[in-house]
């Protein structure tokens, strides 16, 4: 379940059956199919559905896979300077969730210049 579902639902859903309704409602992609996937019976609560989310998105299964897309994350065509570190970090947080902040700055740098595909600018960057 997303952080920002969890920040709201407090405030804007009165019970369990309006946030079951919101969440489904929000999901697009892989989350949707889950819906189309999965029996009914066993996404009928929020409990349920928090419970089938967790087994399908969190996990090591997730962090191997954000690790991997982190090691072969490099800038893409157009892609500017300021936004390919946003997404290293998000990889980086992804894929190491207990890493503390500082330790994956640091770690964050070495991915960033290993992103750069131009060496000259990779160079300067150093």
């Amino acid at each position: 379940m997303s952080a920002q579902f969890q920040n709201c639902a407090p405030y804007n859903l009165q019970n369990d059956a309006d946030k079951l309704a919101h969440l489904k409602a929000s999901f697009t992609g892989d989350a949707q199919q889950i819906l189309w996937d999965t029996d009914a019976a066993a996404t009928d609560t929020i409990e349920k559905m928090t419970t089938l989310l967790q087994n399908r998105y969190s996990g090591s299964r997730q962090s191997d896979k954000y690790r991997m897309e982190l090691r072969l994350r490099r800038r893409r065509r157009c892609e500017s300077l300021l936004s390919l570190p946003q997404d290293i970090s998000r990889l980086l947080t992804l894929a190491h969730p207990m890493l503390q902040h500082d330790a994956r700055e640091t770690i964050a740098c070495d991915y960033y210049i290993d992103a750069l595909i131009d060496a000259d600018i990779a160079l300067k960057v150093r």
